[in-house]
């Protein structure tokens, strides 16, 4: 029976679940949608009902990648839960587009196209993926990039064992991640310091892997990414990136020459699939994604008709994220599953 992905796990999921409250400074997953950063995003529509109504957030609560598809038996308790608080209703987020729904369908879950998940699953070797995915160009452009960082600047991988040694590695993360934060105008910070000190506390601190970019002439830190390695799965998971672009020389994309280091990162442990994330697909596409799934939120409300609402948001969303109207839906070739 194949595992599941890292991210799906229960414990995982408990994991995460306890981050989103902290995030949000509440004691149970209950808020109105408008609250959640993820959910805003919301494509332009308006929609009162779903936004202003207490409900009760399940599976990994955008905090993993995708969810899990809860049991029949599962979704009744979550239902009982709910009426119990005076809930009504109920959102999964991102739960993959090709799984097994009938259960949700039953217990009258709608699905709305909320992102596209990409992968990069290593056939042949990295640099034998990249140049024959990419073409040769695209892939002595990347190489130019990631010499040229290396020309600057020195980077560093840090796994748990170090973390534990050195505490500032978790501070200096966080805060080049702030710059996340003011960049796209988020009103929280996802990675702060609290929330990664609470992963690497957790069971998933065995997988955290963190990467350091410094000037080497100013020993100033430039950039962090942040990812789970699962050596026995053999996989990666991106979680973020952030970088300090006032401090980034002329001429260098320390995105991409990241990306790059990751990618060699994995191949040296085994890993055969490096989960890239959700969002901006055709540029990870660009970086040798070639697996992508849709991802849908669930929702349910027992007591308020929000059908039209949802339709309205899935024609947009579907708009948005460029899925054909009829047939297979492809980015770069590669089919959106």
């Amino acid at each position: 029976m194949k595992c599941a992905p890292l991210v799906e796990t229960p414990e995982a999921r408990k994991i995460f679940q306890n981050l989103f409250l902290e995030l949000y400074s509440i004691e149970e997953p209950i808020l109105r949608l408008d609250r959640i950063m993820h959910w805003v995003r919301r494509f332009g529509i308006e929609t009162p009902n779903l936004d202003k109504t207490p409900t009760l957030v399940l599976g990994g609560c955008f905090y993993n990648t995708s969810t899990p598809v809860p049991t029949s038996s599962e979704i009744a308790e979550y239902l009982e839960m709910g009426d119990k608080k005076g809930v009504h209703q109920f959102l999964i987020p991102t739960i993959r587009n090709n799984a097994s729904v009938a259960a949700l369908r039953s217990h009258g879950f709608q699905p709305i196209p909320w992102f596209i998940e990409a992968i990069y699953e290593i056939k042949n070797g990295v640099d034998d993926d990249l140049r024959s995915q990419l073409g040769g160009k695209r892939f002595r452009e990347i190489l130019r990039l990631v010499r040229m960082a290396e020309k600057d600047y020195e980077f560093e991988f840090y796994t748990l064992e170090q973390i534990r040694t050195d505490p500032s590695i978790l501070k200096t993360t966080a805060d080049i991640h702030e710059f996340n934060v003011n960049k796209y105008g988020h009103a929280i910070n996802f990675y702060s310091y609290s929330i990664l000190k609470h992963i690497s506390e957790s069971v998933l601190g065995e997988n955290l892997l963190i990467c350091i970019y410094r000037d080497k002439e100013t020993s100033q830190e430039v950039q962090a990414s942040i990812s789970l390695l699962d050596q026995s799965r053999s996989q990666m998971y991106t979680l973020v990136q952030g970088i300090d672009q006032e401090k980034i020389r002329k001429g260098h994309n320390l995105y991409i020459a990241d990306k790059y280091q990751r990618y060699k990162f994995a191949e040296r442990h085994g890993i055969r699939e490096i989960n890239l994330g959700r969002g901006n697909e055709e540029l990870k596409l660009k970086l040798g994604a070639n697996k992508f799934n849709l991802l849908n939120n669930w929702v349910a409300n027992s007591e308020t008709d929000v059908t039209n609402e949802i339709r309205a948001l899935v024609s947009r969303s579907r708009e948005v994220l460029g899925l054909a109207e009829t047939g297979q839906s492809l980015i770069g070739g590669y089919p959106i599953e």
